[in-house]
């Protein structure tokens, strides 16, 4: 109706290809990492959930090493975990002003270390060879929770695998900048990052509030003693928002 736009038209549509252009140039080699690692399609993997991955990834390599999946929750049961919630993580209230000096101490990936050292697993909680373990640190928690010191949990071997991964990685990056293997270092971050909320996923085959639970509770642990050791150095703390 109005051809004397035409020319605006088009031009609107080429700036929008060249925007997704150059969004693919960011993101597809992201994507490509993560559909080689978790072994989704391409088009499946990039609509679903972060703990869909996880499962996903968890799926593919129990068949490799022989480990039985359990069945996804009935519709009682997912309702039952729908309405179970826990504590997460710990945010230090800020202190308000104008700030010089400032350091930041960060933990690498903390959440994946808890679950690793710790052997947080469906698998391994509460055995009846540890119970005299000392109990995860659970604030409000009604019972002790624990886990096996004696048997590796099948998740933590799993997150053990991609932590070491990445290391290799990062070791070949600094030798030689390589987008694919920066985005391979990426996709590794995010799938052992995302094991914790999948633990407390209410859909997911290996659910378990408790390993949930317990890894938060290690978690505001962890960075309380990190803010207790600076404060005792007389570096006072400003912020703190779950693991930095």
């Amino acid at each position: 109706n109005h051809p004397e736009k035409l020319g605006l038209y088009a031009e609107y549509n080429l700036h929008d290809s060249y925007l997704t252009y150059k969004l693919m140039e960011k993101l597809l080699p992201n994507i490509l990492e993560l559909t080689r690692i978790v072994g989704l399609p391409l088009p499946e993997m990039v609509r679903v959930g972060f703990s869909q991955l996880v499962e996903s990834y968890i799926l593919r390599r129990a068949f490799e090493m022989g480990e039985m999946a359990p069945s996804l929750p009935h519709d009682s049961e997912l309702s039952k975990r729908n309405a179970e919630t826990y504590v997460g993580g710990f945010v230090h209230e800020p202190k308000p002003g104008l700030f010089k000096d400032i350091a930041v101490f960060d933990f690498r990936s903390l959440y994946p270390s808890v679950i690793s050292s710790h052997n947080i697993d469906p698998g391994t909680l509460c055995c009846a060879c540890c119970s005299e373990k000392t109990p995860a640190p659970i604030e409000g928690g009604k019972k002790k929770i624990w886990f096996c010191s004696r048997h590796r949990g099948f998740l933590p071997k799993l997150i053990d695998e991609i932590i070491t991964a990445r290391v290799n990685v990062i070791a070949m990056l600094k030798k030689e900048k390589n987008p694919f293997l920066e985005a391979r270092s990426y996709s590794l971050k995010i799938l052992a990052n995302a094991f914790y909320g999948y633990l407390g996923f209410p859909m997911a085959r290996w659910y378990s509030h408790e390993s949930a639970m317990a890894t938060s509770g290690y978690g505001r642990f962890y960075i309380k003693k990190a803010i207790s050791l600076a404060e005792s150095r007389n570096f006072p703390v400003i912020y703190s928002d779950t693991d930095s």
